[in-house]
């Protein structure tokens, strides 16, 4: 950036020259600077620090206003010339951790009919990642259920009728541990559904 530097000394030589005059040559200098101006600025090559001395070079001042929800920016350049611009406030980091909508609906739709844990094992199969571009965990998943007011399987089942374990239990006149020990064994003939990893069931009436 030697020219930049020499740019910028040769701009403090000017303002405290008192010839207003420019040559031809310097003229048409001038007229191609903007064209320039904006090649270095979009060439990958140039470093931070030099793209804030050319901002040093061009800008005296920047204020901030905060109205409302928008940042009204001033900038007011060397030359005297002002400009106001309005921007939106950036989101809250948390706000960025939407999940995509594709992945809600699955929840919606497969928590009918799956567990948590088989939703999890087939979402990260799949190469799907959360709001935060994590894998998927049984918290995750969970958490989705719950700021979408999505049902989980065992709550679906149970508006359908379902019974627990000691309820059909119950029905059949026998202990839960032989209602378990004869599907366990496959010697039960009634629908039944497992409704967590860890191994709880649901039982169709």
């Amino acid at each position: 950036m030697n020219q930049l530097a020499k740019a910028e000394t040769e701009l403090r030589k000017y303002r405290g020259s008192s010839h207003a005059g420019l040559p031809e040559a310097n003229v048409q200098q001038i007229v191609s600077l903007p064209e320039k101006l904006e090649k270095a600025w979009r060439n990958n090559s140039l470093s931070m620090t030099d793209k804030k001395r050319i901002v040093r070079c061009l800008v005296e001042d920047i204020t901030l206003n905060v109205l409302g929800d928008e940042i009204v920016i001033g900038i007011r350049f060397k030359g005297g010339l002002t400009e106001c611009i309005n921007v939106r406030h950036p989101p809250k980091k948390y706000e960025t951790w939407t999940t995509d909508p594709e992945i809600v609906a699955y929840v919606k739709e497969e928590s009918k009919k799956h567990t948590v844990e088989e939703m999890v094992e087939y979402l990260n199969s799949q190469g799907k990642k959360s709001g935060k571009g994590l894998d998927f965990t049984l918290a995750s998943v969970r958490g989705i259920q719950y700021s979408y007011g999505i049902p989980s399987l065992k709550k679906h089942l149970r508006s359908t009728g379902y019974l627990s374990t000691e309820e059909k239990a119950k029905q059949m006149g026998i202990s839960p541990n032989a209602l378990n020990k004869r599907r366990s064994l496959g010697k039960y003939s009634g629908v039944c559904v497992k409704t967590t990893g860890g191994g709880d069931f649901m039982y169709a009436p």
